[in-house]
């Protein structure tokens, strides 16, 4: 057999796939056809419980200091940074950062200004 008796051959078989199901949605359509008594409800339009519209009041937001740091610079370098990622993995890192001895003194401006000062580097590079 030719390729394009194949494809005659395919093409007949569809066609008449196509017409068997088309008879067979005309035969069961006519047969057992819906009267107009037996098709209510189903077409007929949503009753919704319509609310009142939410309002500023209604919304109660809680501390919003979590999602400020989050849209920083510095949480979006933190949470790409792999050192860090791994020094949060560190269960004594975790704890001193829990310490609230170290975040006291972290708070302490004077001891901020220490620690970025140009001496205290070159004090940690030279050991």
């Amino acid at each position: 057999m030719s390729t394009n008796q194949q494809g005659i051959s395919k093409t007949a078989a569809i066609v008449s796939v196509a017409a068997i199901a088309i008879a067979a949605v005309v035969y069961f359509g006519a047969r057992y056809s819906v009267e107009d008594h037996q098709a209510s409800g189903a077409m007929t339009k949503a009753a919704r419980e319509i609310g009142e519209q939410v309002t500023s009041a209604d919304v109660k937001l809680g501390d919003e200091a979590i999602s400020k740091v989050m849209q920083t610079d510095v949480y979006k370098l933190l949470i790409s940074d792999t050192a860090f990622a791994e020094a949060m993995q560190n269960d004594a890192f975790r704890e001193a950062l829990a310490n609230d001895r170290l975040r006291s003194a972290m708070s302490d401006s004077a001891l901020r200004e220490a620690l970025n000062s140009e001496a205290f580097r070159e004090a940690l590079n030279s050991s």
